[in-house]
């Protein structure tokens, strides 16, 4: 099917029709490819962090925990490294950091008194949407040095740390976060999210309970909107919810050919990052990625609603592009 037809076939569907119909192309799993994903390396000089941020008290009884950290003004650099510590050690599950892409406070973000939102507060969930460019997840006290290139900060640069701990806090516990900095990158890593923003609308999502396999799939040209002619795809992180039981990423080349990206069937929030993939992959204007996920919902109540802290389908694309941006 000619490049210039497929746009048009799709744009007739409509968003509306892709969120609620099977995957038009088919599950990734059916797709030539390679899927697996490497473990990165983690440094064992514990003394690397160059830039050290203290980010507040926990207050016992806490399991989740999001703070707002601002780059320091007259620090303009690029992050290579990240870890969070805490005051007993050994408390932490993972660590996750975001940039908040919006000039709205957390207060308003998240519906909080202004106060908490400065002191930290209670996060289950981020938002499901683009107010957030996820950045690194590290695992307990360990330092994550993501493969898929550097991030680049600039002073005044506001950053989103949510932190989980493998169980309530019995105590008050003092947290800070560690950055290892280079003035001079190989590579700079961007973020962009996938997910239909029809999905974003009131119940066009949902996800009713009761059911052993619901599935939802979105294509769209994924360089061409991000205006860019090609890009390197490094790192996928699905965000799916409890009940998924499968979440891929597929490519249809504007030649035809079909290529997976990544697919997961192991969905603990802990297997989900800081796997870059074996072989990266270069997108260019013109092909279509597909998102696809899918849920066994036969434990639910209630449909499910679209939220970090319920059920959504999204993958955070980690990569690189030669072009001047």
């Amino acid at each position: 099917m000619q490049g210039v037809n497929r746009i048009a076939l799709y744009s007739l569907l409509g968003m509306a029709l892709m969120a609620c119909q099977p995957s038009p192309f088919g599950l990734t799993a059916e797709l030539e490819g390679t899927c697996a994903a490497t473990a990165l390396e983690t440094p064992t000089n514990q003394a690397l962090g160059d830039q050290v941020m203290e980010m507040g008290t926990v207050p016992s009884g806490s399991q989740a925990r999001c703070f707002e950290v601002t780059w320091p003004i007259d620090l303009s650099t690029y992050i290579r490294g990240f870890k969070v510590v805490s005051e007993p050690t050994d408390l932490l599950s993972r660590s996750e950091v975001y940039r908040i892409k919006t000039d709205e406070s957390l207060a308003a973000l998240f519906g909080v008194e202004a106060s908490e939102a400065k002191e930290g507060f209670e996060c289950p969930g981020v938002l499901g949407d683009d107010r957030l460019s996820w950045w690194f997840e590290s695992q307990g006290n360990e330092w994550v040095v993501p493969e898929a290139g550097v991030r680049q900060a600039s002073g005044g640069t506001r950053l989103l740390i949510r932190t989980v701990f493998k169980e309530e806090l019995a105590t008050d516990t003092q947290l800070s976060s560690q950055w290892l900095t280079t003035d001079t990158p190989d590579q700079i890593a961007l973020t962009t999210s996938v997910y239909d923003p029809f999905w974003l609308v009131k119940g066009a999502f949902d996800l009713p309970a009761g059911e052993p396999s619901i599935e939802r799939a979105f294509i769209f040209d994924l360089a061409t909107r991000l205006a860019l002619d090609s890009i390197t795809i490094k790192q996928v992180r699905f965000e799916v919810g409890g009940a998924a039981k499968l979440a891929n990423l597929s490519i249809e080349r504007a030649s035809g050919e079909r290529v997976c990206v990544d697919h997961r069937t192991s969905l603990e929030p802990g297997t989900l990052t800081n796997a870059p993939l074996v072989s990266p992959l270069v997108l260019e204007a013109g092909d279509f990625v597909q998102l696809t996920c899918q849920w066994d919902t036969t434990n639910k109540q209630s449909a499910s609603l679209w939220s970090m802290t319920d059920e959504l389908c999204r993958a955070v694309i980690i990569y690189t592009t030669e072009e001047n941006l």
